[in-house]
């Protein structure tokens, strides 16, 4: 979406100006090569260094 910065984002944004960008994948899902299993994965980050934003 336009308009819509990552936070962080020292090329394209302006928010978070001179920290990291902060991107973190809260699932991810897959099928098992060998048994098909579907396997999905969750997990939230540690609120700390520019994760303290989720306060």
């Amino acid at each position: 979406m336009f308009g819509h910065s990552l936070y962080g984002d020292q090329k394209y944004g302006t928010r978070g100006r001179g920290k990291q960008i902060c991107l973190w994948a809260y699932e991810l899902g897959l099928i098992h090569p060998i048994t098909k299993e579907k396997l999905t994965f969750s997990i939230l980050p540690e609120k700390t260094g520019s994760w303290k934003i989720l306060d």
